[in-house]
């Protein structure tokens, strides 16, 4: 008898665990992440420091993907953030430029009335040649961003703002054209999207 009982509590347990795996497994398969990759190209001229960059601004409402997944989006979280210098000419020359600091914000349209600039992410003491030489990626963390960014269904429309300083406050830039990638992950749910 107590084999019996022995083997019902087992085939229990197994079965616990099994529907909670089993949970686990669905929540995943109902949810899609979608990637929309925002680029921006900004162009500086004549800049001393430090420099407050002219606001690269877009419309998420214009890009299909996006339109197509609104309906459905559950949250959303900045995934990769990129730059890259594609041409430079100031002083010093781009050999021996060195950004002290290259910090990028967000801000949502004055429209929805959240006037906060949130952090996207900084660089510190990197080089112009660096950047001229490939996509540097800023690793983005903050908290409080990625709960901004949760709010892109209802607030598609956003600027970035880049402030930096150059060699100190001695720097000038002449020309500078740039790149700059950010690539959102939408969370989508999977059993509206099929």
């Amino acid at each position: 008898m107590s084999s019996i009982v022995t083997r019902f509590a087992t085939f229990g347990v197994c079965l616990l665990v099994v529907l909670a795996t089993s949970c686990d497994v669905l929540n995943t398969l109902t949810e899609l992440n979608v990637p929309i990759t925002i680029t921006f190209n900004p162009v500086v001229s004549n800049a001393s420091m430090p420099h407050t960059g002219v606001p690269e601004c877009t419309d998420l409402t214009m890009n299909s993907k996006f339109n197509d997944n609104k309906d459905k989006l559950k949250s959303a979280t900045i995934s990769d953030l990129s730059f890259q210098v594609m041409s430079y000419t100031g002083i010093p020359s781009s050999t021996d430029a060195r950004y002290d600091v290259i910090e990028y914000r967000l801000k949502f349209d004055p429209s929805y009335g959240d006037h906060t600039e949130y952090l996207l992410g900084s660089f510190t003491n990197v080089s112009v040649a660096a950047l001229m030489t490939s996509a540097q990626s800023i690793k983005v963390t903050d908290s409080a961003l990625n709960v901004a960014v949760a709010q892109i269904k209802t607030h598609p429309k956003f600027c970035v703002i880049s402030k930096y300083t150059l060699n100190g406050t001695t720097g000038t830039i002449t020309s500078m054209t740039s790149e700059m990638k950010i690539t959102f992950q939408l969370k989508v749910d999977a059993a509206s999207a099929l």
